[in-house]
């Protein structure tokens, strides 16, 4: 939909002109006059926000809510669902990311759930389900995957677990199967399998053995 300019309600109008003292506001509205945004300014001829931002979906619901310092985000920042919902809380300092991330589905359920420090990844990151189970478990240094990762089934059970070096696996890696049972076991050299990967069923019993050089399979063993 086309939006409408930007213009100022009278109440507004008020505000910027006879209570200086007061804290500005700038408002935009949608073509039907429904507010759309509004923002904090430090004078009425610089519109850099500057003190509390809310912005509104169409039909008044509240879409976003956060602090500007001199046009750059700081303290905590939520975005909404339509339905009221929370979508994401994040956190910043100098308008760069500091502090715990959340992330939720449209029903409530987390989705996402780590944090920032110095504006990078660190730390453990938690993944989830759309029914808010536990999907992974990943380790993050410098914005990157750099350390143990878990993984899981959806019905709770472990899927994988290895680790990540600079976004690539490397060590040790095992997967397995829904009820828990051992699918395959081998270490990964900077992403490339190396040497030799055992295969598994369901029930335990070793199926395959891979004996692989840089990714490439130079043995393959049947039982």
């Amino acid at each position: 939909m086309k939006l409408a300019k930007s213009i100022f309600p009278l109440f507004i109008i008020a505000i910027l002109f006879s209570c200086s003292s007061e804290p500005k506001l700038y408002v935009t509205q949608y073509e039907d006059g429904s507010m759309k945004e509004e923002w904090q300014i430090s004078s009425s001829d610089d519109l850099t926000k500057h003190g509390v931002y809310r912005a509104f979906y169409q039909s008044g619901t509240l879409k976003e809510n956060a602090t500007y310092r001199n046009g750059e985000l700081t303290g905590t920042r939520k975005l909404y669902f339509d339905n009221g919902e929370i979508m994401i809380e994040e956190n910043y300092i100098n308008g760069e990311f500091e502090g715990k991330y959340f992330e939720y589905s449209e029903d409530g359920h987390a989705k996402v759930d780590g944090e920032y420090i110095n504006g990078s990844m660190e730390g453990i990151w938690k993944y989830y389900y759309d029914d808010g189970k536990i999907k992974e478990e990943v380790y993050f240094q410098n914005n990157m995957e750099n350390g143990p990762i878990t993984a899981y089934h959806p019905n709770g059970e472990i899927e994988s677990e290895g680790n990540y070096k600079d976004e690539v696996e490397d060590g040790e890696w095992k997967t397995y199967h829904e009820n828990g049972q051992l699918a395959d076991e081998g270490v990964y050299k900077n992403g490339w399998e190396e040497g030799w990967f055992k295969v598994y069923d369901s029930l335990g019993n070793l199926q395959k053995e891979f004996n692989y050089e840089s990714g490439r399979p130079i043995e393959i063993v049947e039982h």
